[in-house]
């Protein structure tokens, strides 16, 4: 088993982050009632996430869809609980979310299965991610490179993006920090 794909936090699994796909392409926009028009640069990362306590790796598309499903995950394992209730502009924001974890509780029901946690890393980068904390409706915890083996801790969400976002910025031949 190799223990850097393994590692534990206490009675709790790090769950696994697999970048395979890196999709950038060119958003065109008006601005304002114009003619003018805007270019804006859009990266769209795909991959899957796993943790040890469930046999299936869980696809996303894009940092949005990553952070929804991990935080559903978060929210079945109860660890770490969060400490406000979810808001939403009305019932429809919540029961959304409701209904991406009914959607992923057969998976998650399923026991534990190593193979998976050995099946190889993601073809672009693969990330250790451990929240230890989900306090002030953000989460706090550390995430390590593994191709690297670098690690930084994050106080938010936004901070765990950037620190995604700037090591798949880093190309192969200057992946020394991020």
């Amino acid at each position: 088993m190799k223990a850097a794909i393994r590692q534990y936090s206490g009675n709790i699994p790090v769950t696994i982050v697999n970048v395979n796909t890196i999709l950038e392409c060119v958003v065109r926009r008006r601005s304002g009632g114009g003619s003018l028009t805007e270019a804006v640069p859009l990266r769209i990362v795909q991959g899957e996430l796993h943790n040890g306590c469930f046999t299936e790796k869980i696809p996303f598309t894009g940092f949005h869809d990553l952070v929804m499903k991990l935080d559903a995950l978060l929210d079945h394992l109860a660890f770490p609980q969060r400490d406000t209730a979810l808001r939403s502009f009305g019932k429809n924001g919540i029961r959304r979310y409701h209904q991406m974890k009914e959607d992923l509780l057969p998976r998650l029901e399923q026991p534990w299965n190593e193979r998976v946690m050995q099946e190889g890393w993601g073809s672009c980068a693969t990330f250790s991610v451990h929240v230890y904390a989900r306090q002030n409706s953000s989460w706090q915890g550390t995430v390590r490179w593994l191709e690297a083996k670098e690690e930084r801790k994050f106080r938010s969400v936004l901070e765990l993006s950037y620190l995604l976002e700037s090591a798949l910025d880093l190309g192969p031949e200057n992946q020394t920090s991020v």
